[in-house]
Order: structure tokens, then C-alpha cells, then sequence
């Protein structure tokens, strides 16, 4: 609002005023728009992370949920596991990791389990989330037509390590360590299929306990 009478200069001095104030809106609409596409194009990667980051415990149970959202990812469920790929012989891993993940995310589905593929180092991972009660021997025998179809389409032997499913989001760490210790077993119970650690260590869930004051004891023994 100007009040009258009015200059050409008080008139031209606003309008450079309004011009400078749209300019700055214009701009910061515009990086606003540039943030969000780079947010876009970048999710798939974000969302690799955050899986790795589950597995490896870096994600604190009580913001998973909060960060999940933010990445447009459903979490929920009844229980959570981690399987890990293994493969022999691949003259290119980071080649053969980007074939298995393709594999799993293409053939990995059966009902009463969301999976989700992703690399993890230079191999492939599954996140596998159970909804409505889903077998942990369903989802291994999902894995190993997967093992099956790795051998028949790419020529690969593929070896997939299940761990044992946990009841909440921060036991993952403890299910990748067993999906680990399953990979081990390959060279008994042969390699080329899905080996689940419930078979071969019943009681891999137990933890011992090794607190600082154990450690102290330890170090000064």
C-alpha cells in the first residue's frame, strides 16, 4: 500500500523492492525443487543404507520406524531376518552381487513375507519381514529356488544364509550374525542352496553375557 501523493521515485523504489522480494522467493522455490529431486533420484541408495545400517545395529529400534517413513518404506510386521548371499567362483563379484540382487528381487516372493534385496559389501542381502504369521521354512525354501535359478540363468552357485527371525527391528544385528555363521556351514552341508542356522545351531539365539568388568578380568589374567 502507498499512501497519496506518491513520487515516481517512492514508486519506483517499491516496485524494486517488490522485484527483489519475488526474486528471492523465485530462488528459494527453485533450490527447494532442486533438494527434493536430489532427495528422489538419491532414495534408492539411502534406502540400501538404512538396510545396512538395520543389520549392522546402527539404527536405534526406537527411530527406525520415524526414519523408515521418511524413506517411503514399510517396516511393520511380526517379526524381521536377514539372509546373506554367497557366491563361489564369480570371476566379477561386484558384477555377480548385481545379478543375485536382481535374481532375489524378481523371484523372492511368497506370501506372508515382504523381502527386500539390496547390496551389502560386495554381496547381496535380503531384509525379510514376516506379516501374518509367515513360515521361516517358506521363506527358506523360497531361497533356495532362487539358489536354484541362479544355477540355471547366470551360471552362479549361489549360497544364501538365513538367520534366525527376531521378534523386533533391533535383533536384526543378531539374525545378520547368524545368516554369517549359516554361510560358514557350505563347505558340510554343500553350497548352492539356502541354509538356515535354526538347523544347525538350535540354540544360536543365547548370548553370553561379556560385560567391562568380564573384559577387565580377562585382560589382567
Amino acid at each position: 500500500y502507498i499512501l497519496k501523493p506518491i513520487s515516481a521515485a517512492e514508486l519506483g523504489g517499491v516496485l524494486r523492492r517488490l522485484k527483489d522480494r519475488l526474486d528471492t522467493e523465485r530462488t528459494e522455490r527453485q533450490n527447494t525443487e532442486t533438494l527434493r529431486r536430489r532427495y528422489e533420484e538419491s532414495l534408492p541408495v539411502l534406502r540400501e543404507l538404512f538396510y545396512a545400517h538395520l543389520l549392522e545395529g546402527r539404527v536405534p529400534p526406537e527411530q527406525a520406524a520415524e526414519r523408515a517413513q521418511r524413506l517411503e518404506l514399510d517396516v511393520t510386521g511380526d517379526a524381521w531376518a536377514a539372509a546373506l548371499a554367497h557366491v563361489d567362483g564369480a570371476p566379477d563379484r561386484e558384477l555377480a552381487a548385481l545379478s543375485v540382487q536382481q535374481l532375489l528381487e524378481e523371484n523372492l516372493t511368497l506370501a506372508g513375507w515382504s523381502c527386500r534385496a539390496f547390496l551389502y559389501g560386495d554381496a547381496a542381502a535380503v531384509l525379510a519381514v514376516s506379516r501374518d504369521g509367515g513360515s521361516v521354512y517358506a521363506l527358506i525354501q523360497a531361497m533356495d529356488r532362487v539358489c536354484a535359478l541362479a544355477e540355471s540363468y547366470l551360471g552362479l552357485t549361489l549360497t544364501m544364509g538365513v538367520g534366525a527371525p527376531c521378534a523386533g527391528l533391533g535383533g536384526l544385528p543378531q539374525s545378520a550374525e547368524g545368516a554369517l555363521a549359516a554361510l560358514d556351514y557350505r563347505g558340510l552341508v554343500g553350497a548352492g542352496r539356502a541354509i538356515y542356522i535354526g538347523d544347525l545351531e538350535p540354540d544360536a539365539g543365547a548370548r553370553i553375557s561379556f560385560d567391562e568388568n568380564d573384559e577387565r578380568e580377562l585382560a589382567g589374567a
